[in-house]
Parts: structure tokens; C-alpha cells; sequence
């Protein structure tokens, strides 16, 4: 009986965790504005990641607020969203958009040092051989 309990356990862990893949995974269905290419959101200083995924729904991010927080919170990256201006375009994956609301500092398009082969001259790699220390330029 145990033993089933068990399997029966797994095989739901692993039904949600799929699901929680393909999710993440597909892009939103969006209601965009008449004249308009993107879905515009404004996120303020300071506002909650419950209220930001409020925000994207009522601006026309065709998705449950309540399923868009969760994965905020699941992500663990729901405090590092920033303030700001944001386009969301259609073909965006929840994944995208959270890449973009925690980074919006980088500019689209430009890719991290690490992403672009600049690990040719790195000093003292850990052990790991994941984090580098890139040498100044001259």
C-alpha cells in the first residue's frame, strides 16, 4: 500500500513539473491595442509581484495573475523585479518576460561577457570552472 502511495506521489510530482515546463515554455497570448505592435506595461518603484502580475493581465497578457505570480515566486527572482517601462511582444514566454523585468538594466540584444567568448583570459577559475574574473583591458 506504501509502495503505492509512493508511485502515485511521483507520478503527480512529475505530471505538475511538466506542466510547469511546457508553461513557462509557451508563449503568451496577448490583446494588444489598436495601432499598437506590443503590450505596454508600467512597473512602478516599489510594487508588489502579486500587483506587476495584475498589472500584465489587465494590460493584456492573455494569462491567469494568479499562475504569473506563482511562477515570480517559484522562480525565486519575484524581488529582483525592477521598476520600469516594459514592451511585451507577441511570441514573449513567461520565462522571457521575467528574464526582462529583473534586467532592466541591459539593453535588447546584448548578450552578458560570458555569452560572447570573452572567457579566453580568465584569472584563477573556481574549482567549478564557472565563475572567471575577466583581466582589465589595457
Amino acid at each position: 500500500m506504501l509502495k503505492r502511495l509512493i508511485i502515485v506521489g511521483l507520478l503527480l510530482l512529475g505530471t505538475v513539473t511538466a506542466a510547469a515546463v511546457w508553461w513557462v515554455n509557451q508563449p503568451f497570448q496577448l490583446v494588444i491595442p489598436k495601432g499598437e505592435q506590443v503590450v505596454d506595461v508600467q512597473v512602478a518603484a516599489n510594487e508588489t509581484p502579486r500587483r506587476v502580475a495584475s498589472n500584465l493581465v489587465e494590460a493584456g497578457v492573455q494569462t491567469s495573475a494568479k499562475l504569473l505570480f506563482e511562477w515570480f515566486r517559484w522562480s525565486g527572482k519575484a524581488t529582483a523585479i525592477q521598476a520600469g517601462s516594459y514592451e511585451v511582444s507577441p511570441g514573449t514566454t513567461p520565462r522571457q518576460l521575467l528574464d526582462m523585468l529583473t534586467s532592466a538594466n541591459r539593453r535588447p540584444g546584448r548578450s552578458p561577457f560570458w555569452k560572447v567568448g570573452r572567457l579566453n583570459k580568465c584569472v584563477k577559475p573556481c574549482a567549478m570552472r564557472r565563475i572567471c574574473v575577466q583581466k582589465p583591458a589595457k
